[in-house]
């Protein structure tokens, strides 16, 4: 990890996933409404084949159509870090029952999509479309332990240049 440590926030709209299953198409929704395309979620999950126990993160390619740039990669902390840097926001994919704020008691344990927007010393900062409240803070070891469930995937969508 880098010893340069600013903290970062980027200012990206929040939007709580409204189905369950649907937090890929509701972290899909903040980022492309960040870049001033508009689309409701209902919009996303009929491009992203969303099903009713969630989407294939592969399906992120199907809003090509929408003229933006896609990227999944698997990536380290430091290229996260370095997204951040560069306003670039990141989807993760997150296994629930390590990350820190999420109650397992009361869930079953899956892979959940969250917008990582921003870091400080000691936390990684979510929008987290479960939640109402954003965003949410996760230690670092909890994220890269949550994280590492999706062989550290990240989904990155930027307007076509």
């Amino acid at each position: 990890m880098s010893n340069t440590f600013t903290k970062i926030h980027l200012k990206i709209p929040h939007f709580e996933q409204e189905q369950n299953g649907s937090c890929l198409p509701a972290c899909a929704r903040m980022i492309l409404d960040s870049l001033a395309i508009t689309k409701t979620e209902a919009e996303i999950r009929k491009l992203l084949k969303t099903k009713p126990a969630g989407t294939n993160p592969l399906n992120i390619a199907n809003l090509k159509e929408l003229d933006i740039e896609i990227k999944v990669t698997f990536s380290s902390l430091d290229e996260l870090l370095d997204h951040l840097k560069s306003k670039l926001p990141s989807i993760a994919l997150l296994w629930t029952g390590e990350i820190n704020y999420w109650d397992s008691n009361l869930y079953f344990d899956y892979l959940h999509a969250v917008v990582v927007v921003g870091f400080d010393k000691e936390n990684i900062f979510v929008n987290d479309p479960a939640f109402s409240n954003y965003p949410q803070k996760i230690p670092y070891i909890y994220f890269l332990n949550a994280w590492s469930y999706s062989q550290h995937m990240l989904i990155l969508l930027k307007r076509s240049e």
